[in-house]
Protein backbone atom coordinates (compact mmCIF):
# COMPACT_ATOMS: atom_id res chain seq x y z
CA UNK A 1 0.00 0.00 0.00
CA UNK A 2 1.97 3.40 -1.15
CA UNK A 3 2.02 5.56 1.75
CA UNK A 4 0.71 9.37 1.72
CA UNK A 5 4.16 10.34 2.22
CA UNK A 6 5.32 8.95 -1.21
CA UNK A 7 2.25 10.45 -2.99
CA UNK A 8 3.60 13.68 -1.91
CA UNK A 9 7.21 13.44 -3.16
CA UNK A 10 5.77 12.52 -6.67
CA UNK A 11 3.74 15.17 -6.43
CA UNK A 12 5.96 18.05 -5.78
CA UNK A 13 8.12 15.99 -9.03
CA UNK A 14 5.48 16.15 -11.37
CA UNK A 15 4.18 19.78 -10.48
CA UNK A 16 7.06 21.78 -9.65
CA UNK A 17 7.43 24.05 -11.81
CA UNK A 18 4.09 25.46 -10.95
CA UNK A 19 2.46 27.59 -7.93
CA UNK A 20 0.34 26.14 -5.01
CA UNK A 21 -2.51 28.41 -6.38
CA UNK A 22 -2.48 27.28 -9.98
CA UNK A 23 -2.44 23.66 -8.84
CA UNK A 24 -5.35 23.95 -6.12
CA UNK A 25 -7.27 25.55 -9.18
CA UNK A 26 -6.68 22.95 -11.32
CA UNK A 27 -7.16 19.95 -8.53
CA UNK A 28 -10.93 21.78 -8.13
CA UNK A 29 -11.34 22.18 -11.35
CA UNK A 30 -10.84 18.11 -11.78
CA UNK A 31 -13.03 17.34 -8.84
CA UNK A 32 -15.84 19.37 -10.00
CA UNK A 33 -15.78 17.49 -13.15
CA UNK A 34 -16.02 14.26 -11.33
CA UNK A 35 -12.64 13.25 -13.14
CA UNK A 36 -11.29 11.62 -10.16
CA UNK A 37 -14.32 9.73 -8.99
CA UNK A 38 -14.66 11.29 -5.41
CA UNK A 39 -16.67 9.48 -2.76
CA UNK A 40 -18.35 10.19 0.47
CA UNK A 41 -17.35 8.22 2.96
CA UNK A 42 -19.88 9.59 5.65
CA UNK A 43 -22.11 6.12 5.36
CA UNK A 44 -19.33 4.24 6.05
CA UNK A 45 -17.87 6.62 8.81
CA UNK A 46 -19.65 4.51 11.59
CA UNK A 47 -17.88 1.46 10.51
CA UNK A 48 -14.55 2.56 9.91
CA UNK A 49 -14.58 4.64 13.43
CA UNK A 50 -15.07 1.35 15.09
CA UNK A 51 -12.09 -0.31 13.91
CA UNK A 52 -9.75 2.77 14.62
CA UNK A 53 -10.98 3.21 18.19
CA UNK A 54 -10.21 -0.48 18.71
CA UNK A 55 -6.73 0.23 17.17
CA UNK A 56 -6.36 3.75 18.42
CA UNK A 57 -5.90 5.27 15.45
CA UNK A 58 -5.33 8.49 14.93
CA UNK A 59 -8.31 10.96 13.26
CA UNK A 60 -6.99 11.03 9.99
CA UNK A 61 -10.42 11.69 8.25
CA UNK A 62 -12.88 14.63 8.43
CA UNK A 63 -15.87 13.69 10.90
CA UNK A 64 -18.23 16.54 9.65
CA UNK A 65 -20.08 14.44 6.39
CA UNK A 66 -21.14 17.45 4.62
CA UNK A 67 -22.95 17.01 0.60
CA UNK A 68 -19.83 17.95 -1.20
CA UNK A 69 -17.67 14.43 -1.67
CA UNK A 70 -14.84 14.33 0.44
CA UNK A 71 -11.36 12.34 0.01
CA UNK A 72 -10.56 10.52 3.53
CA UNK A 73 -7.21 8.71 4.02
CA UNK A 74 -6.59 5.41 6.05
CA UNK A 75 -3.67 6.44 7.43
CA UNK A 76 -1.47 4.58 9.75
CA UNK A 77 -0.16 6.34 13.27
CA UNK A 78 2.21 9.06 12.11
CA UNK A 79 1.77 9.15 8.92
CA UNK A 80 0.89 12.33 6.83
CA UNK A 81 -2.48 12.99 5.91
CA UNK A 82 -4.21 15.25 2.92
CA UNK A 83 -4.99 17.99 5.70
CA UNK A 84 -1.42 18.62 6.54
CA UNK A 85 -0.30 18.61 2.88
CA UNK A 86 0.50 21.61 0.38
CA UNK A 87 -1.65 21.81 -3.00
CA UNK A 88 1.27 20.38 -4.80
CA UNK A 89 1.35 17.37 -3.04
CA UNK A 90 -2.64 17.06 -3.21
CA UNK A 91 -1.99 17.53 -6.99
CA UNK A 92 0.59 14.36 -7.23
CA UNK A 93 -1.59 12.59 -5.38
CA UNK A 94 -4.21 12.68 -7.48
CA UNK A 95 -2.13 12.18 -10.63
CA UNK A 96 -1.22 9.01 -8.89
CA UNK A 97 -5.25 8.17 -8.73
CA UNK A 98 -5.61 9.27 -11.95
CA UNK A 99 -3.18 7.02 -13.44
CA UNK A 100 -4.68 3.70 -11.11
CA UNK A 101 -7.70 4.10 -11.63
CA UNK A 102 -9.40 3.29 -15.08
CA UNK A 103 -13.28 4.12 -13.68
CA UNK A 104 -15.36 4.53 -10.85
CA UNK A 105 -15.58 0.93 -9.91
CA UNK A 106 -14.93 0.09 -5.94
CA UNK A 107 -10.75 0.58 -5.57
CA UNK A 108 -8.51 0.85 -3.07
CA UNK A 109 -5.07 3.01 -3.72
CA UNK A 110 -3.04 5.22 -1.60
CA UNK A 111 -4.94 4.98 1.61
CA UNK A 112 -8.27 5.93 -0.24
CA UNK A 113 -11.57 4.16 -0.43
CA UNK A 114 -13.06 4.70 -3.85
CA UNK A 115 -16.42 2.60 -3.96
CA UNK A 116 -20.40 3.81 -4.78
CA UNK A 117 -21.45 0.47 -2.78
CA UNK A 118 -21.36 0.63 1.41
CA UNK A 119 -20.85 -2.64 1.52
CA UNK A 120 -18.43 -3.59 -0.63
CA UNK A 121 -16.44 -0.43 0.58
CA UNK A 122 -16.72 -2.32 4.37
CA UNK A 123 -15.35 -5.48 2.47
CA UNK A 124 -12.87 -3.94 0.49
CA UNK A 125 -11.74 -2.22 3.81
CA UNK A 126 -11.42 -5.32 5.63
CA UNK A 127 -9.25 -6.88 2.62
CA UNK A 128 -6.29 -4.49 2.87
CA UNK A 129 -6.38 -3.80 6.95
CA UNK A 130 -2.79 -4.67 8.28
CA UNK A 131 -2.52 -7.54 10.20
CA UNK A 132 -3.60 -5.75 13.56
CA UNK A 133 -6.48 -5.08 12.53
CA UNK A 134 -7.55 -7.89 11.24
CA UNK A 135 -7.49 -9.22 15.04
CA UNK A 136 -9.51 -6.83 16.08
CA UNK A 137 -11.75 -7.54 13.25
CA UNK A 138 -12.11 -11.54 14.36
CA UNK A 139 -12.15 -10.73 18.10
CA UNK A 140 -15.19 -8.15 17.34
CA UNK A 141 -16.88 -10.81 15.34
CA UNK A 142 -16.01 -13.69 18.02
CA UNK A 143 -17.48 -11.29 20.79
CA UNK A 144 -20.47 -10.91 18.79
CA UNK A 145 -21.33 -14.64 17.71
CA UNK A 146 -21.12 -15.72 21.07
CA UNK A 147 -23.18 -12.75 23.08
CA UNK A 148 -26.57 -14.28 22.78
CA UNK A 149 -25.03 -17.66 24.73
CA UNK A 150 -23.41 -15.60 27.59
CA UNK A 151 -25.54 -16.76 30.82
CA UNK A 152 -25.58 -14.68 33.93
CA UNK A 153 -25.79 -15.05 37.23
CA UNK A 154 -29.19 -15.43 38.79
CA UNK A 155 -28.71 -14.75 42.76
CA UNK A 156 -26.09 -12.78 44.10
CA UNK A 157 -25.53 -12.01 47.37
CA UNK A 158 -27.33 -8.11 48.15
CA UNK A 159 -26.17 -7.98 51.78
CA UNK A 160 -22.25 -8.13 51.24
CA UNK A 161 -21.42 -5.81 54.04
CA UNK A 162 -22.40 -4.20 57.48
CA UNK A 163 -23.49 -0.85 57.67
CA UNK A 164 -25.11 1.25 59.54
CA UNK A 165 -28.75 2.56 59.77
CA UNK A 166 -29.10 6.57 58.18
CA UNK A 167 -29.98 8.09 61.70
CA UNK A 168 -27.67 5.61 63.59
CA UNK A 169 -24.43 6.56 60.97
CA UNK A 170 -21.58 8.69 62.19
CA UNK A 171 -22.68 11.13 59.57
CA UNK A 172 -25.98 11.79 60.55
CA UNK A 173 -24.97 12.26 63.89
CA UNK A 174 -22.20 14.84 63.04
CA UNK A 175 -24.49 16.73 60.41
CA UNK A 176 -24.71 20.83 60.99
CA UNK A 177 -28.93 19.50 60.95
CA UNK A 178 -28.64 16.65 63.52
CA UNK A 179 -29.82 19.35 65.95
CA UNK A 180 -33.56 19.36 64.38
CA UNK A 181 -33.67 15.73 65.04
CA UNK A 182 -33.36 16.31 68.46
CA UNK A 183 -35.51 18.87 68.18
CA UNK A 184 -37.91 16.86 67.01
CA UNK A 185 -38.05 14.22 69.99
CA UNK A 186 -38.05 17.62 72.77
CA UNK A 187 -41.35 18.39 70.86
CA UNK A 188 -42.43 14.69 70.76
CA UNK A 189 -41.39 14.63 74.75
CA UNK A 190 -43.72 17.94 75.40
CA UNK A 191 -46.41 16.36 73.61
CA UNK A 192 -46.29 13.01 75.53
CA UNK A 193 -46.47 15.01 78.73
CA UNK A 194 -49.57 17.27 77.55
CA UNK A 195 -51.55 14.26 76.71
CA UNK A 196 -50.90 12.22 79.54
CA UNK A 197 -51.90 15.08 81.93
CA UNK A 198 -55.00 15.58 79.90
CA UNK A 199 -56.06 11.93 79.67
CA UNK A 200 -55.39 11.75 83.37
CA UNK A 201 -57.62 14.72 84.05
CA UNK A 202 -60.48 13.24 81.34
CA UNK A 203 -60.16 9.46 82.35
CA UNK A 204 -58.02 9.34 85.66
CA UNK A 205 -55.54 7.48 83.11
CA UNK A 206 -52.32 8.36 81.54
CA UNK A 207 -53.04 6.46 78.32
CA UNK A 208 -56.56 7.17 78.09
CA UNK A 209 -59.37 4.68 77.83
CA UNK A 210 -60.71 3.93 73.77
CA UNK A 211 -57.01 3.07 72.26
CA UNK A 212 -56.27 0.89 75.46
CA UNK A 213 -59.30 -1.29 75.23
CA UNK A 214 -58.77 -2.32 72.00
CA UNK A 215 -55.30 -3.23 71.96
CA UNK A 216 -56.11 -5.02 75.63
CA UNK A 217 -58.75 -7.38 73.46
CA UNK A 218 -58.09 -10.42 72.43
CA UNK A 219 -53.95 -9.79 73.54
CA UNK A 220 -53.09 -13.66 74.55
CA UNK A 221 -55.00 -15.28 71.85
CA UNK A 222 -53.09 -12.59 69.01
CA UNK A 223 -49.58 -13.73 70.49
CA UNK A 224 -50.57 -17.40 69.96
CA UNK A 225 -52.08 -16.85 66.63
CA UNK A 226 -48.73 -15.29 65.72
CA UNK A 227 -46.83 -17.92 67.34
CA UNK A 228 -48.07 -20.69 65.19
CA UNK A 229 -47.90 -18.44 61.73
CA UNK A 230 -44.01 -18.44 62.42
CA UNK A 231 -43.69 -22.01 63.06
CA UNK A 232 -45.63 -23.03 60.32
CA UNK A 233 -42.90 -21.10 58.18
CA UNK A 234 -41.35 -23.81 58.50
CA UNK A 235 -42.99 -26.02 55.77
CA UNK A 236 -40.54 -25.08 53.96
CA UNK A 237 -37.36 -25.57 55.80
CA UNK A 238 -38.83 -29.49 55.67
CA UNK A 239 -39.91 -29.46 51.89
CA UNK A 240 -36.19 -28.71 50.81
CA UNK A 241 -34.97 -31.59 53.47
CA UNK A 242 -36.91 -33.88 51.78
CA UNK A 243 -35.58 -32.52 48.27
CA UNK A 244 -31.83 -33.00 49.69
CA UNK A 245 -32.47 -36.19 50.54
CA UNK A 246 -34.11 -37.34 47.18
CA UNK A 247 -37.44 -37.78 48.60
CA UNK A 248 -39.35 -34.73 46.81
CA UNK A 249 -38.03 -33.25 43.17
CA UNK A 250 -38.12 -29.46 43.05
CA UNK A 251 -38.35 -28.99 39.41
CA UNK A 252 -41.45 -31.14 38.96
CA UNK A 253 -43.83 -30.91 41.41
CA UNK A 254 -41.64 -28.85 44.83
CA UNK A 255 -42.15 -25.59 43.37
CA UNK A 256 -45.73 -26.11 42.67
CA UNK A 257 -46.19 -27.38 46.16
CA UNK A 258 -44.78 -24.53 47.62
CA UNK A 259 -46.83 -21.73 45.69
CA UNK A 260 -50.28 -23.85 47.01
CA UNK A 261 -48.61 -23.76 50.57
CA UNK A 262 -48.21 -20.00 50.48
CA UNK A 263 -51.70 -19.48 49.25
CA UNK A 264 -53.46 -21.51 51.91
CA UNK A 265 -51.26 -19.80 54.15
CA UNK A 266 -52.40 -16.38 53.34
CA UNK A 267 -56.11 -17.61 52.98
CA UNK A 268 -55.72 -19.28 56.21
CA UNK A 269 -54.87 -15.85 58.15
CA UNK A 270 -57.59 -14.03 56.53
CA UNK A 271 -60.19 -16.84 57.65
CA UNK A 272 -59.06 -17.39 61.27
CA UNK A 273 -59.24 -12.97 61.53
CA UNK A 274 -62.41 -13.44 60.42
CA UNK A 275 -63.73 -16.57 62.16
CA UNK A 276 -61.78 -15.22 66.39
CA UNK A 277 -63.55 -11.98 65.10
CA UNK A 278 -59.88 -10.15 66.27
CA UNK A 279 -60.33 -6.18 66.80
CA UNK A 280 -59.22 -4.42 63.40
CA UNK A 281 -55.74 -3.94 65.17
CA UNK A 282 -54.90 -7.19 65.41
CA UNK A 283 -56.12 -8.33 62.54
CA UNK A 284 -53.73 -5.77 60.32
CA UNK A 285 -50.84 -6.88 63.02
CA UNK A 286 -51.46 -10.47 61.71
CA UNK A 287 -51.98 -9.98 58.35
CA UNK A 288 -48.97 -7.66 58.02
CA UNK A 289 -46.74 -9.81 59.78
CA UNK A 290 -48.31 -13.56 57.42
CA UNK A 291 -46.77 -11.47 54.99
CA UNK A 292 -43.73 -11.03 55.88
CA UNK A 293 -43.83 -14.64 56.48
CA UNK A 294 -44.86 -15.64 53.12
CA UNK A 295 -41.69 -13.75 51.79
CA UNK A 296 -39.41 -14.99 53.72
CA UNK A 297 -40.51 -18.44 53.16
CA UNK A 298 -40.58 -18.13 49.63
CA UNK A 299 -37.04 -16.34 49.41
CA UNK A 300 -35.56 -19.50 51.21
CA UNK A 301 -37.74 -21.97 49.05
CA UNK A 302 -36.56 -20.28 45.59
CA UNK A 303 -33.46 -19.72 46.12
CA UNK A 304 -32.58 -22.84 47.10
CA UNK A 305 -35.10 -24.63 44.18
CA UNK A 306 -33.26 -22.64 41.99
CA UNK A 307 -29.76 -24.37 42.89
CA UNK A 308 -30.90 -27.67 43.05
CA UNK A 309 -31.62 -27.22 39.22
CA UNK A 310 -28.13 -25.50 38.36
CA UNK A 311 -26.08 -28.42 41.20
CA UNK A 312 -28.18 -31.20 38.54
CA UNK A 313 -26.95 -29.37 35.31
CA UNK A 314 -23.71 -29.71 36.73
CA UNK A 315 -24.04 -33.27 38.12
CA UNK A 316 -25.49 -34.01 34.55
CA UNK A 317 -22.85 -32.31 32.15
CA UNK A 318 -19.82 -34.02 34.74
CA UNK A 319 -21.79 -37.50 33.87
CA UNK A 320 -21.58 -36.71 30.06
CA UNK A 321 -18.04 -35.26 30.43
CA UNK A 322 -17.08 -38.39 31.65
CA UNK A 323 -18.75 -40.58 29.47
CA UNK A 324 -17.28 -39.18 26.07
CA UNK A 325 -13.68 -39.28 27.74
CA UNK A 326 -13.69 -42.50 28.82
CA UNK A 327 -15.05 -43.88 25.61
CA UNK A 328 -12.51 -45.42 23.15
CA UNK A 329 -13.60 -43.50 20.13
CA UNK A 330 -11.76 -41.21 18.33
CA UNK A 331 -13.12 -37.33 19.15
CA UNK A 332 -14.09 -35.82 16.01
CA UNK A 333 -14.23 -31.85 15.44
CA UNK A 334 -18.15 -32.33 16.31
CA UNK A 335 -17.35 -34.19 19.47
CA UNK A 336 -14.21 -31.99 20.49
CA UNK A 337 -17.03 -29.04 20.62
CA UNK A 338 -19.50 -30.51 22.11
CA UNK A 339 -16.02 -31.54 25.55
CA UNK A 340 -15.87 -27.53 24.82
CA UNK A 341 -19.68 -26.48 25.71
CA UNK A 342 -19.81 -29.04 28.46
CA UNK A 343 -16.74 -27.60 30.10
CA UNK A 344 -18.15 -24.09 29.51
CA UNK A 345 -21.34 -25.27 31.37
CA UNK A 346 -19.67 -26.95 34.27
CA UNK A 347 -17.98 -24.09 34.84
CA UNK A 348 -20.90 -21.71 35.09
CA UNK A 349 -22.61 -23.69 37.25
CA UNK A 350 -19.17 -24.54 39.76
CA UNK A 351 -19.01 -20.82 39.81
CA UNK A 352 -22.38 -19.54 40.59
CA UNK A 353 -22.32 -22.32 43.53
CA UNK A 354 -18.99 -21.16 44.68
CA UNK A 355 -20.16 -17.36 44.57
CA UNK A 356 -23.10 -18.04 47.03
CA UNK A 357 -21.13 -19.19 50.52
CA UNK A 358 -17.16 -20.24 50.53
CA UNK A 359 -17.26 -21.58 54.28
CA UNK A 360 -20.82 -23.31 53.99
CA UNK A 361 -21.30 -24.41 49.59
CA UNK A 362 -24.76 -25.64 48.57
CA UNK A 363 -26.84 -27.55 49.74
CA UNK A 364 -24.77 -27.75 53.47
CA UNK A 365 -26.72 -24.89 54.38
CA UNK A 366 -30.17 -26.22 53.94
CA UNK A 367 -30.28 -27.25 57.99
CA UNK A 368 -31.86 -26.17 60.88
CA UNK A 369 -29.55 -23.59 62.67
CA UNK A 370 -28.69 -21.66 59.21
CA UNK A 371 -33.18 -21.48 58.63
CA UNK A 372 -33.68 -20.64 62.26
CA UNK A 373 -30.96 -17.56 62.05
CA UNK A 374 -32.54 -16.79 58.74
CA UNK A 375 -35.84 -16.90 59.88
CA UNK A 376 -34.38 -14.60 63.00
CA UNK A 377 -32.71 -11.94 60.48
CA UNK A 378 -34.22 -8.92 59.75
CA UNK A 379 -34.13 -9.56 56.40
CA UNK A 380 -36.81 -10.61 53.09
CA UNK A 381 -34.23 -12.53 50.83
CA UNK A 382 -32.19 -15.79 51.61
CA UNK A 383 -28.86 -15.96 51.15
CA UNK A 384 -26.38 -18.74 52.91
CA UNK A 385 -24.35 -15.73 54.56
CA UNK A 386 -24.87 -13.09 55.91
CA UNK A 387 -22.79 -9.73 57.29
CA UNK A 388 -21.90 -10.15 61.29
CA UNK A 389 -21.23 -8.14 63.86
CA UNK A 390 -18.41 -9.25 66.46
CA UNK A 391 -20.53 -8.95 69.87
CA UNK A 392 -23.84 -7.47 71.42
CA UNK A 393 -23.95 -4.48 72.06
CA UNK A 394 -26.67 -4.77 75.13
CA UNK A 395 -26.63 -0.60 76.12
CA UNK A 396 -27.86 -0.37 72.34
CA UNK A 397 -30.20 -2.82 72.69
CA UNK A 398 -31.68 -1.10 75.45
CA UNK A 399 -31.73 2.42 73.43
CA UNK A 400 -33.50 0.92 71.06
CA UNK A 401 -36.26 -1.12 73.42
CA UNK A 402 -37.11 2.01 75.03
CA UNK A 403 -37.11 3.96 71.78
CA UNK A 404 -39.47 1.09 70.78
CA UNK A 405 -41.91 1.68 73.77
CA UNK A 406 -41.92 5.13 74.03
CA UNK A 407 -43.12 5.72 70.56
CA UNK A 408 -45.70 3.26 70.92
CA UNK A 409 -46.86 4.93 74.07
CA UNK A 410 -46.97 8.04 72.44
CA UNK A 411 -49.00 6.64 69.47
CA UNK A 412 -51.50 5.67 71.84
CA UNK A 413 -51.88 9.32 73.35
CA UNK A 414 -51.75 10.74 69.46
CA UNK A 415 -54.40 8.41 68.86
CA UNK A 416 -56.70 8.96 71.77
CA UNK A 417 -56.06 12.82 71.81
CA UNK A 418 -56.30 13.61 67.97
CA UNK A 419 -57.36 10.59 65.97
CA UNK A 420 -60.18 9.06 67.78
CA UNK A 421 -62.56 12.30 68.22
CA UNK A 422 -62.22 13.04 64.29
CA UNK A 423 -62.86 9.10 63.70
CA UNK A 424 -66.22 9.50 65.59
CA UNK A 425 -67.24 13.51 64.12
CA UNK A 426 -67.06 10.99 61.45
CA UNK A 427 -69.05 8.38 62.09
CA UNK A 428 -71.79 10.69 63.76
CA UNK A 429 -72.11 12.06 60.04
CA UNK A 430 -72.97 8.91 58.23
CA UNK A 431 -76.78 9.44 59.04
CA UNK A 432 -77.01 13.20 57.90
CA UNK A 433 -78.20 14.33 54.48
CA UNK A 434 -75.38 14.68 50.92
CA UNK A 435 -75.66 18.36 51.98
CA UNK A 436 -74.23 18.09 55.59
CA UNK A 437 -71.46 15.50 54.34
CA UNK A 438 -70.11 17.99 51.54
CA UNK A 439 -70.00 20.68 54.13
CA UNK A 440 -68.19 18.39 57.26
CA UNK A 441 -65.94 16.33 55.44
CA UNK A 442 -63.50 18.58 53.98
CA UNK A 443 -63.29 20.05 57.25
CA UNK A 444 -62.68 16.38 58.91
CA UNK A 445 -60.35 15.86 56.41
CA UNK A 446 -57.89 18.63 57.19
CA UNK A 447 -57.94 17.84 60.88
CA UNK A 448 -57.21 14.31 60.32
CA UNK A 449 -53.69 15.53 58.35
CA UNK A 450 -51.72 16.46 61.08
CA UNK A 451 -52.00 13.52 63.10
CA UNK A 452 -52.15 11.30 60.43
CA UNK A 453 -48.84 12.84 59.58
CA UNK A 454 -47.30 12.65 63.12
CA UNK A 455 -48.30 8.58 63.18
CA UNK A 456 -47.01 8.33 59.99
CA UNK A 457 -43.42 9.58 61.03
CA UNK A 458 -43.75 7.65 64.23
CA UNK A 459 -45.02 4.07 62.70
CA UNK A 460 -41.85 4.55 60.37
CA UNK A 461 -39.11 5.15 63.34
CA UNK A 462 -40.64 2.08 65.24
CA UNK A 463 -40.59 0.00 62.94
CA UNK A 464 -37.63 0.58 60.63
CA UNK A 465 -35.21 2.18 62.73
CA UNK A 466 -36.53 0.89 66.09
CA UNK A 467 -37.28 -2.75 66.08
CA UNK A 468 -35.27 -3.62 63.28
CA UNK A 469 -32.10 -2.45 64.63
CA UNK A 470 -33.02 -3.78 68.06
CA UNK A 471 -33.50 -7.52 66.32
CA UNK A 472 -30.13 -6.51 64.25
CA UNK A 473 -28.42 -6.15 67.38
CA UNK A 474 -29.95 -9.02 69.28
CA UNK A 475 -28.74 -11.53 66.18
CA UNK A 476 -25.69 -9.33 65.34
CA UNK A 477 -27.16 -8.80 61.50
CA UNK A 478 -24.45 -6.40 60.18
CA UNK A 479 -26.30 -4.70 57.29
CA UNK A 480 -28.99 -2.53 58.52
CA UNK A 481 -30.25 -0.46 55.20
CA UNK A 482 -33.34 -1.10 56.36
CA UNK A 483 -34.38 2.99 54.94
CA UNK A 484 -32.88 5.18 52.33
CA UNK A 485 -33.23 9.21 52.39
CA UNK A 486 -36.86 8.60 51.78
CA UNK A 487 -37.86 12.07 52.82
CA UNK A 488 -35.60 13.82 50.14
CA UNK A 489 -37.10 11.54 47.44
CA UNK A 490 -38.37 13.78 44.22
CA UNK A 491 -39.86 10.90 42.40
CA UNK A 492 -42.03 8.00 43.35
CA UNK A 493 -39.87 5.36 42.54
CA UNK A 494 -37.45 6.34 44.50
CA UNK A 495 -39.54 6.78 47.31
CA UNK A 496 -40.87 3.17 46.98
CA UNK A 497 -36.80 2.15 47.15
CA UNK A 498 -35.72 4.14 50.11
CA UNK A 499 -39.25 3.64 51.86
CA UNK A 500 -38.97 0.00 53.01
CA UNK A 501 -35.25 -1.49 51.76
CA UNK A 502 -35.90 -4.91 52.20
CA UNK A 503 -39.28 -4.95 50.61
CA UNK A 504 -37.70 -3.46 47.21
CA UNK A 505 -34.90 -6.24 47.61
CA UNK A 506 -37.60 -8.82 47.76
CA UNK A 507 -39.29 -7.06 45.07
CA UNK A 508 -36.28 -7.08 42.80
CA UNK A 509 -34.89 -10.31 42.97
CA UNK A 510 -38.46 -12.24 43.44
CA UNK A 511 -40.31 -10.36 40.99
CA UNK A 512 -38.73 -8.30 38.15
CA UNK A 513 -35.71 -10.63 38.20
CA UNK A 514 -37.80 -13.86 38.60
CA UNK A 515 -40.19 -12.49 36.12
CA UNK A 516 -37.44 -12.25 33.12
CA UNK A 517 -35.54 -15.36 33.81
CA UNK A 518 -38.95 -17.63 34.26
CA UNK A 519 -41.34 -16.17 32.30
CA UNK A 520 -38.99 -14.74 29.50
CA UNK A 521 -40.54 -11.40 29.20
CA UNK A 522 -38.37 -7.89 28.37
CA UNK A 523 -37.57 -5.67 31.14
CA UNK A 524 -40.00 -3.36 30.17
CA UNK A 525 -42.70 -5.59 31.18
CA UNK A 526 -40.90 -7.29 34.36
CA UNK A 527 -40.64 -3.54 35.88
CA UNK A 528 -44.42 -3.05 35.27
CA UNK A 529 -45.44 -5.81 37.04
CA UNK A 530 -42.51 -4.72 39.46
CA UNK A 531 -43.66 -0.98 39.74
CA UNK A 532 -47.80 -2.68 40.50
CA UNK A 533 -46.69 -4.94 43.11
CA UNK A 534 -44.20 -1.79 44.59
CA UNK A 535 -47.58 0.40 44.81
CA UNK A 536 -50.02 -1.77 45.91
CA UNK A 537 -47.50 -3.03 48.96
CA UNK A 538 -47.41 0.85 49.88
CA UNK A 539 -50.66 1.69 50.07
CA UNK A 540 -51.11 -1.40 51.40
CA UNK A 541 -48.78 0.00 54.08
CA UNK A 542 -50.76 3.45 54.44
Amino acid sequence: MARSTGVASSGRKLNGSKTDEVVSKELQTDTQSHILDPINLSEVDTDLRSYREHLNFDNAYDDSASSTPKLSPISEPGSVTSADMSPSALRGQTLHRRTTSSSSASSLSNGFVLSADRTSKVKQTEVHLEGSEKKVLKSINEKSATKKEHRRYSYRNLSSHSQASILDAEASRSSVFFGFYTLFWVTIAFLIVRGSIYNYIRTSQLLGTNIVDILRKDLIKIALTDVGLYLGIYFAFFWQVGIKYGILDWNQSGWIVQHIWQACYLGFVLWFNEYMQFPWIGCVFLLLHSLVLVMKQHSYAFYNGHFWSIKSELDTASAKLLRIESSNSIITPEAREVIGRLKSQMEFCSEELRLQSEKTPFPANINLKNFFDYSMFPTLVYQIEYPRTSKIRWGYVLEKTLATFGVFFLMIIVAENYLYPIAMRALALRDNTLYEKVLHYPLILMDLVPPFILIYLLVFYIIWDAILNAIAELTRFGDRQFYGEWWNCVTWDQFAKDWNTPVHRFLLRHVYHSSISSFHISKQQATCKYKLVRTWRIFYEV
